[in-house]
């Protein structure tokens, strides 16, 4: 009924709260959504090689840039690694449930 309607999650700065906002003119351009670490990941001994990886790595920059580029590419690297070796879960897990 909405076509142009979605949903944006803000930030609280202060509280582990996040208000929802609901744009009636949304534009999905290029949204990612927020990194979430999944703890069936530690018990394949991949995910270890994949943080390994990453912290090798060395970037160019401060010591907080460095730290920051690092848990970023972290957490870009194990997403794309659940995709390739675990797919969509989420769905897998919902489909068993219905």
């Amino acid at each position: 009924m909405f076509p142009n309607a979605g949903i944006k999650h803000l930030v609280g700065p202060t509280t582990d709260h996040k208000p929802i906002l609901l744009d009636t003119h949304f534009e999905n351009n290029n949204i990612n959504k927020p990194f979430c670490f999944e703890a069936m990941w530690v018990r394949d001994p991949e995910c270890e090689e994949v943080v390994d990886q990453t912290w090798r790595k060395k970037f160019l920059g401060s010591h907080g840039f460095n730290l920051m580029r690092k848990i970023s590419h972290t957490g870009f690297l194990l997403s794309k690694w659940n995709k390739t070796s675990f797919g969509q879960t989420k769905t897998k897990i919902q489909e068993l449930e219905r």
